[in-house]
Order: structure tokens, then C-alpha cells, then sequence
């Protein structure tokens, strides 16, 4: 890794911000997690003149590293509107579950947090998702339901998990019970609510409060170390 690729948690689907090296150190995990074919990475390309111009994105955005790890001394130039094409390219992809960041996402997992430097190395339960890692303790039905506000992991039926934002129980707009009031955690401006005697979310098995997030190894926080509330 040269330069961390940036992640943001702002709940506005722009999930990740990258430079011309972390585009490039972006694209070599994408295809090695998810073993993108060429038309998936033709997906990257703008198709018109000005790229035309300056040569494939992909063909820039591909570079071997020297002996030990060494760039090269002259890499080809990546416009801002290139990397911004980037960004929401795979951000997209992401979020909808076709694409993954790095290859051990969206699994339960059991031990120590990975990477260098953890302070905290107690054992725990944890899921790599968007390119972070995501402590997990798992929540009963009324435990949810008393929780308020929080962001908590859904495990579906088909064994993904989705990140979504709890906002607490509410009375049926049309007055006959009760209804849980969600929202996607990386799309907030998408909401809905559940009839609380269906006690799922898209066919949930489990639900999983978040208790802390780190970054995975390549990556850093945009937001700051408190990004989940």
C-alpha cells in the first residue's frame, strides 16, 4: 500500500474518495476480490474524446510496482473527473452488493480485530464489510426494540449482511400497532418501516449491534474515528 484509500460513512452512498495512487491500489484489490471481467472494467471508462485522448482509464489506472515494492518514477495522469467517475462507480457497485472491496467481506468472523497496531486484542465477533470492520455483539428481538436509536448489521436469509440505521418502535401510521422504523445506514435518505410483528428486515436471521468500527489494512476514516451512532 502507497496511499490509503479513503472511506466515508456519511450516509449519503458516496462510499469511497480516492487519489490517483489509492485509484490505482483501488482497481488491483477490485479485480483480485472480485475477479472483474473486461466488460466490468470497461465500466470505468468515460467514452469520449477527452478520454480517448489520454489513453484507456484502466490501461492508466493499471501500473506494476518495481523491485520491493517500488513505484515507478513516472505514472500516467488521472483527472479529477476520472477519479470522481472512480468514486461513484464503485461506490455504487459496493453498496448494491455486486462488487466487494477485499475478498473476506461480509462474513461472521471470531478472534482478534486484524491489523497492525490494534491496541485492543481482546476476542470478539466481527464482519469486514465496506472496506472496515465491524465489531458485533448480537441483539435479541426486544432488546432491538428498547435499544433507540442505532446502527446495527442485519444477517439475511441468503447469509449477506446490511448496515442499517434502527430509529426505534412508532405507531402505524394507519393506527393498528406497531412498526419498526429503519433506514439505510449508507443511504439515509432511504427509509421505511416494518410491522413489528413481522420482526424482520428483507427475511432477517440475526440482528447485530455494532459496538466499534476500525479500518481494514489499506484503507483510513475520512470522518474521523467516531463514525457509527
Amino acid at each position: 500500500m502507497i496511499e490509503p484509500i479513503g472511506l466515508r460513512f456519511a450516509g449519503d452512498g458516496r462510499l469511497v474518495r480516492v487519489s490517483p495512487l489509492s485509484a490505482r491500489d483501488l482497481l488491483a484489490r477490485l479485480v483480485e476480490a472480485n475477479a472483474l471481467t473486461r466488460h466490468e472494467l470497461s465500466l470505468f471508462e468515460l467514452g469520449d474524446a477527452a478520454d480517448a485522448a489520454e489513453g484507456r482509464l484502466v490501461g492508466r489506472l493499471r501500473w506494476r510496482r518495481g523491485q520491493g515494492g517500488a513505484r515507478r518514477p513516472a505514472l500516467p495522469p488521472i483527472s479529477t473527473r476520472e477519479l470522481r467517475r472512480v468514486e461513484g462507480l464503485v461506490s455504487a457497485r459496493v453498496l448494491d452488493g455486486a462488487w466487494r472491496l477485499t475478498s473476506d467481506e461480509g462474513r461472521l468472523l471470531r478472534g482478534h480485530v486484524p491489523g497492525a497496531g490494534r491496541v485492543d486484542r481482546r476476542r470478539c465477533e466481527f464482519v469486514p464489510l465496506f472496506g472496515a470492520i465491524f465489531e458485533v455483539e448480537r441483539l435479541r428481538f426486544a432488546s432491538l426494540c428498547v435499544a433507540g436509536r442505532r446502527d446495527v448489521l442485519v444477517e439475511r436469509a441468503d447469509r449477506t449482511f446490511r448496515l442499517l440505521r434502527f430509529e426505534g418502535v412508532a405507531a402505524a401510521r394507519d393506527g393498528r400497532g406497531l412498526v419498526l422504523r429503519w433506514r439505510d445506514r449508507m443511504r439515509l435518505d432511504r427509509g421505511w418501516e416494518a410491522p413489528i410483528g413481522e420482526r424482520s428486515e428483507a427475511a432477517a436471521l440475526r440482528w447485530y449491534g455494532v459496538r466499534a468500527v476500525v479500518p481494514q489494512e489499506g484503507f483510513a476514516f475520512l470522518e474521523g474515528p467516531s463514525l457509527l451512532g
